[in-house]
């Protein structure tokens, strides 16, 4: 349909699913995820439009995904897949947005002039004939999208090996009932659409169950996925001797034993390559697997057995080995089908990349060259030499959070100003840039722009540079960085990221050259000013604190009192400019916070600044002790110690319908444990500065220890509250979540805690330590710290009973309680075993056991009516 778009005529499509079984249409539905093509990312044309109850959509590959998409979706809410056995069909992705359980099953159109654009085909499964022995019912094709769909890594909900795994066991009993089972083929009235009565088991769809199996064991495979598919093989080949001219054959092909070849699992990688390769010896040689003839194999069975090599040391000289094998059986193939495929070299060339820690372009171009070749000799699109084949012999960009952890390894001492021309980094970088340019001349010289440089190409060449750990590489990847930003503004693929830059000014911030603190301020300044074309380079939080890291490192560069000056500056940017985020803007989905290590890093500036000006030691113990009332402040703004917090989060674990954890948890726990850090370093810090040593440490540690107390007290109520994932929820890798024990923390506490000999301040002390006990406790019994530490910690406790209560019958008497409520906790006494010599001589230990249980059950209690009180 041609609809008017400002003044211009837009070709729309819209598209159904003709089910050759029943002759039911479906309809086109609403993508959740569209594809766009230049022109709508360009803001030329709108993605999709509605038009008279239709979905119509500019592109013509969505209108068909859109139909198929909309048939799954009905399919799957309609027990389709329940009534062919698959009962534990677990995990179904959603294609469309509209109610799967809406459809009418009726459509039509009254616009003749409409059926021009109306696509009515079966999306991916060729014509359905009688007398084609590749027959696929709508079963294969939902099979066959549900298999695509498990490899699909890009998927917000992708497959997971336990949920493909079930669906394959329940395929394979239903293989088992229907082994024997005989069928008919019908015809319809008019004798234009044809009725299948037969078993839903057939070649393709069984190759389809072994592709998901397949595909899920990629990356780990294991020794059930291994049997399962084996005994899927059997039974075809079972089934194969009783196929019938009218049954839907179900005889292994190459595809069923190339998906076989992949989940092999053995011992060792390497032993996965030897079977792996003894199975396509016995396909090319034609012989037998349980009494079946092997069929020849195709260009896929090769790719599989260089995926298991991808697994293996050495894999890039295998993988040439392979190579020349295809080759070899290229030359004595009569049916001149068998040749390499885009993923043949896509392979390759990815273990090029990862066989070297240097760039290979000479290598990288041989195989390029034979790709064109071969390209030339076939009419596939695929075979095109695009940016994806380029970019996949260059080392590949790493994440930017590893690239980051990788570089605070790297910049350990001040850069260079440039490394020497034979230098293997500076050769790397070079190689890398040039690779760029050849992709551009490649571009121009073709006419297409099939191999434009994109996003990740010039994440490799800044990443390349700025692991040059030279000024000269700064600077490099800077030009590139706004190379990307201005390519990014005429070229609507190219979207700028902010790690990009990140990293960037990272690099300089941990250079400790002279100029970094003004490159870092100068880079924080250009991107504001390109986040009005780039929103998405709006510097965070996280960023803007790369200048205290700057200054930090500067700081041993300047005189005594530009260092004192520099700590000042920093303590008052993190006071200032580091704004305190709201509530609000940490539970935001996409917000990025304030980094919590600008508070160490102010706190470890104070400290270098006391060690060249130890007479301002009050001032800097005060800035210090800032620090830390900024950061109860800041967790304060995030809503963290809220009350109601604590409610919702129990609440929603009790929720039977709680599949995910807490939304706010994650956010709020990277605060926290950054917190255990902030106050170790304030504790650790204030005490060692030159000038504090000489002055009264219970005079000091007096002052300030109200402020530690209370992030204790409130972070013990958090865990305690909020406590790890319940053991029935299952939230997969939200392990994370789980709060450790912060075991230096509350060891630095309970050593301040004996300077408190006080008698107005000993048992405030002596409190905080029975707090840190019990905290302990809670976290041994759930095993969040050994055993041998939990007792080093207990004997802590004991210690700062022993120091700060000045009479000995109240030491022993809170011992005794000590004591009592660890046997609650430990009825076989082995931790009290290991405190005996650690213990008053004249303690009377008598009548520990009983106390201990009266003590625990009291806890208990108590416990049970802060909970309901909450509620």
């Amino acid at each position: 349909m041609d609809v008017e778009i400002d003044g211009k005529n837009t070709t729309y499509w819209t598209c159904t699913f003709e089910c050759p079984v029943t002759g039911k249409i479906f309809p086109c539905g609403t993508l959740i995820n569209i594809e766009e093509n230049t022109a709508q990312a360009q803001g030329l044309a709108p993605s999709m439009k509605e038009i008279d109850g239709l979905i119509y959509y500019c592109d013509k590959k969505n209108a068909e995904h859109a139909a198929a998409g909309r048939t799954f979706d009905i399919l799957s809410a309609t027990h389709f897949f329940s009534s062919f056995g698959l009962n534990d069909f677990q995990v179904i992705p959603r294609f469309c947005v509209e109610d799967p359980h809406s459809y009418t099953d009726e459509y039509y159109s009254d616009d003749e002039d409409d059926d021009e654009y109306v696509i009515q085909e079966v999306p991916r499964t060729g014509k359905f004939t009688i007398d084609n022995s590749s027959h696929h019912t709508t079963m294969d094709v939902v099979l066959d999208v549900w298999a695509n769909y498990s490899d699909n890594k890009e998927s917000k909900s992708p497959l997971l090996k336990s949920d493909v795994y079930s669906t394959a066991k329940s395929w394979l009993e239903k293989m088992k009932s229907e082994v024997g089972a005989s069928s008919t083929t019908t015809y319809s009235s008019n004798g234009s659409m044809p009725t299948l009565r037969q078993t839903t088991v057939s070649t393709f769809s069984c190759n389809a169950i072994l592709k998901a199996l397949a595909n899920t064991s990629r990356d780990s495979p294991s020794d059930k996925i291994e049997e399962i598919s084996k005994d899927i093989v059997k039974l075809m080949i079972e089934l194969s001797s009783s196929s019938s001219g009218e049954a839907l054959p179900c005889i292994p092909d190459t595809s069923t034993f190339t998906s076989y070849m992949r989940c092999l699992k053995s011992s060792s990688p390497k032993e996965n390559i030897k079977r792996a390769e003894a199975l396509l010896q016995d396909m090319l040689q034609g012989n037998t697997f349980e009494g079946f003839k092997l069929p020849e194999p195709d260009c896929d069975t090769f790719n599989a057995v260089m995926r298991h090599c991808q697994r293996a040391d050495n894999s890039y000289e295998h993988m040439k080995d392979i190579f020349t094998c295809l080759e070899i059986a290229m030359a004595k193939s009569s049916s001149g089908l068998l040749k390499p495929n885009r993923e043949t070299f896509m392979i390759i060339l990815n273990a090029l990349a990862e066989s070297s820690n240097q760039f290979q372009p000479e290598e990288a171009k041989s195989w390029i060259d034979r790709m064109k070749h071969y390209s030339a000799m076939s009419d596939d699109d695929n075979m095109l030499v695009d940016t994806e084949v380029y970019n996949a012999s260059l080392p590949l960009p790493l994440d930017y959070t590893h690239f980051m952890n990788q570089m605070k390894k790297d910049f350990t001492n001040k850069i260079i100003l440039a490394r020497d021309d034979k230098d293997p980094l500076r050769t790397n970088s070079i190689n890398i840039e040039n690779w760029y340019y050849a992709m551009e001349r490649a571009s121009y010289e073709d006419g297409k722009l099939f191999a434009s440089p994109n996003l990740d190409t010039y994440d490799a060449v800044i990443q390349a540079w700025i692991q040059n750990i030279s000024q000269e590489g700064l600077e490099k990847a800077e030009k590139w960085a706004f190379e990307m930003t201005e390519a990014a503004a005429q070229d609507s693929d190219i979207s700028p990221r902010l790690d990009t830059f990140r990293a960037l000014i990272l690099g300089w911030a941990l250079s400790r050259s002279e100029q970094a603190p003004k490159k870092v301020q100068y880079l924080l300044d250009q991107l504001d000013v390109m986040s009005e074309s780039f929103p998405e380079l709006k510097p965070d939080g996280n960023l803007r604190s790369l200048l205290l890291v700057a200054w930090k490192y500067q700081q041993s560069l300047v005189s005594k009192e530009e260092s004192f000056r520099m700590a000042q500056d920093a303590a008052d940017f993190l006071r200032t400019t580091l704004l305190l985020p709201s509530e609000e803007s940490l539970a935001a989905e996409n917000s990025i916070v304030m980094d919590e290590e600008a508070f160490v890093t102010v706190i470890h500036m104070w400290k270098d600044a006391a060690r060249n000006c130890p007479g301002d030691f009050a001032k800097i113990a005060l800035e210090m002790m800032q620090t830390v009332k900024m950061y109860n402040a800041y967790t304060d703004s995030t809503g963290i110690w809220n009350k109601d917090n604590y409610a919702e989060y129990e609440e929603h674990n009790e929720s039977s319908s709680a599949s995910i954890p807490y939304p706010n948890l994650a956010r709020f726990r990277n605060v926290i444990l950054a917190g255990d850090d902030i106050m170790e370093e304030f504790m650790e810090n204030i005490t060692t500065i030159p000038g504090l040593m000489q002055q009264d440490k219970n005079l000091i540690i007096s002052k300030y220890f109200h402020e530690i107390e209370r992030f204790l007290l409130r972070r013990n109520r958090f865990q305690k509250l909020c406590p790890s994932p319940p053991m029935n929820k299952d939230w997969g890798t939200n392990d994370f979540l789980r709060f450790p024990c912060p075991e230096a923390l509350l060891r630095k506490t309970l050593h301040w805690c004996k300077y408190l000999t006080d008698p107005t301040r000993n048992g405030e002390a002596v409190q905080l330590a029975m707090d840190i006990l019990h905290w302990t406790l809670d976290c041994k019994q759930q095993n969040a710290i050994p055993q041998d530490n939990a007792v080093e910690m207990y004997k802590e406790v004991i210690d700062v009973v022993k120091t700060v209560v000045p009479t000995e019958v109240e030491r022993n008497l809170i011992i005794k309680k000590i004591l009592s409520d660890i046997i609650a906790h430990d009825p076989e006494e082995i931790a009290v075993s290991a405190l005996k010599d650690f213990l008053p001589k004249n303690l009377d230990l008598s009548n520990l056991v009983a106390s201990g249980k009266k003590s625990n059950v009291k806890r208990s209690k108590r416990r049970k009516s802060r909970k309901k009180a909450l509620r």
